[in-house]
């Protein structure tokens, strides 16, 4: 059995905190940057060969979770950046309030982002 996961990258390309990033030399935004991690964490899933993947990047977050219901998705994974105040950092992730979903979220915390964020940068679950 293959789980289906659904990727919903953050499409606001007016995110003032990324928009003064320089990506191959020239400014960039959340959209732009999150569209690519969707496109990384596609190919990386479908090449361990037991999911299913959409990868969303079109349409705004209500339809897009009204599709991720309907498919129906194991995950729904919505990447994005916090600009916040500049205090808070880190990576922080979301579940559905069950003991499935947290588990995930514990391994997704503990294993996946080691490579991404510090373990005293992230922000728990």
């Amino acid at each position: 059995m293959k789980y289906k996961i659904y990727i919903s990258p953050e499409d606001r390309a007016s995110n003032v905190y990324a928009s003064s990033a320089l990506w191959n030399g020239h400014t960039t935004n959340e959209k732009e940057q999150m569209g690519r991690c969707a496109d990384y964490m596609e190919r990386g899933l479908l090449r361990c060969g037991s999911f299913e993947v959409i990868n969303a990047q079109y349409g705004n977050m209500y339809d897009r979770v009204k599709e991720s219901n309907n498919w129906p998705s194991d995950m729904h994974v919505a990447p994005h950046t916090n600009g916040f105040n500049g205090k808070a950092a880190g990576t922080r992730v979301h579940c559905y309030p069950s003991d499935r979903s947290r588990r995930i979220g514990k391994l997704i915390q503990d294993l996946s982002l080691i490579h991404i964020s510090e373990p005293t940068r992230r922000r728990g679950i």
